[in-house]
């Protein structure tokens, strides 16, 4: 695999978001990463989680180190509309 999208859910778990769904989508591709892979995870979780939970467990799974899978966080997709109508880029609703 050359691209994988994580986008999972992170439920609150008495108000901590659980995190597993993220390690089980990890653990998926993992064996499948080639050299260069690029890994985009788009999730609400914690700051770092791209770096510090899922490129590891992604390095384990594939056998890739440094240099192997690129692993992205994507902050919250930014909402490009509202119920007042479309939004410019600064985020005012057009009149």
């Amino acid at each position: 695999m050359h691209v994988v999208v994580i986008t999972v859910p992170t439920p609150l778990r008495e108000g901590v978001p659980d995190l597993s769904c993220i390690e089980a989508a990890g653990e998926a591709p993992a064996a499948h990463l080639r050299p260069g892979a690029t890994v985009l995870l788009e999730s609400t979780t914690y700051p770092d989680t791209a770096e510090e939970l899922l490129a590891p467990l992604l390095e384990k799974g594939s056998g890739l180190t440094a240099g192997g899978p690129t692993v992205v966080p994507l902050p919250e997709i930014v909402r490009l509309s509202t119920d007042t109508g479309p939004m410019r880029p600064e985020g005012k609703a057009r009149s």
